[in-house]
């Protein structure tokens, strides 16, 4: 069976450079490209065999995750990378290193518009929406059984929503504790909000996502003060203008295309899941 495995790339396969996190954006933006940066940054764990301590010690937290996963070169990869240059330098050297390894296998380094940790209304706004429409991407274009979502790497702010769509859409999440060496998953297990309570305003969010954002004051006309408390969850207001978050467009997704398996996932749970999050790598 062909697995598809998607995740969001960090800059841990710079590690080895020598060069502080901090500078590394620096040292790419001196090469002459960020696909020579790229190579530069492969040539340093190129000849490292992905295998026993290897995987913890010398190599990053992405390939760590990858081959304990067991992926083979008729596997697909996707890595996401934030949209800047060391974070996607990083993601084209973990996508040399699987092709180099894994001969024939089909990995594919992307830019995510909005991912990056210096604008965190940019971040919430634009990003994530953008990283989980690209998995959903992927969702729609192949079987979910054969999909595998992995949050080890990248912004810890990416776990929570990458979680809350392997629930929704019933695809495994797979990963790596810490420094364990121990591949944990976690079940597909689909969960179902109340309908009836979203349904009413399917429209309303469906103008949103056409009209890219509606007016704060058109948003309280059209949702009533009670009702407010419920959506704020689902929606970004900025600068008196509403936008659909991340949680929304994948919350419309699924009145769109409703889930086969629905136990209940409260609303105190999903504002849980989301509470206190960071964008740091």
């Amino acid at each position: 069976m062909i697995k598809t495995v998607i995740f969001s790339v960090g800059t841990s396969a710079a590690k080895a450079l020598g060069v502080h996190p901090k500078k590394l954006m620096d040292w790419v933006q001196q090469q002459k490209s960020v696909e020579d940066a790229a190579e530069q940054v492969f040539s340093t764990f190129r000849e490292i065999v992905p295998e026993g301590e290897n995987l913890k010690v010398h190599l990053s937290a992405e390939i760590h995750s990858l081959f304990r996963i067991g992926i083979t070169n008729q596997d697909r990869v996707i890595l996401l990378s934030s949209n800047t240059d060391d974070g996607y330098c990083c993601a084209l050297a973990v996508e040399k290193y699987l092709k180099y390894h894994r001969n024939g296998i089909y990995a594919k380094a992307e830019r995510i518009t909005g991912l990056q940790v210096e604008d965190a209304k940019l971040f919430k706004r634009e990003g994530v929406v953008n990283f989980v429409k690209r998995i959903l991407q992927e969702v729609d274009s192949y079987d979910p059984n054969n999909i595998i979502l992995n949050p080890t790497g990248g912004y810890k702010a990416l776990v929570p929503y990458t979680v809350l769509l392997g629930m929704l859409k019933g695809i495994k999440c797979d990963y790596i504790f810490e420094q364990s060496t121990t591949l944990l998953e976690l079940p597909p297990l689909p969960v179902e909000f109340k309908r009836s309570q979203f349904d009413i305003y399917k429209d309303l969010f469906e103008k949103i996502e056409r009209e890219t954002e509606i007016s704060q004051a058109e948003w309280e006309e059209k949702v009533p003060y009670i009702e407010r408390k419920l959506l704020e969850p689902l929606v970004e207001v900025s600068n008196k203008q509403v936008t659909i978050s991340a949680i929304g467009f994948l919350f419309l997704e699924e009145m769109r295309e409703p889930s086969a398996l629905v136990p209940f996932l409260s609303q105190k749970a999903i504002k849980d899941c989301f509470d206190n999050k960071s964008v740091e790598c």
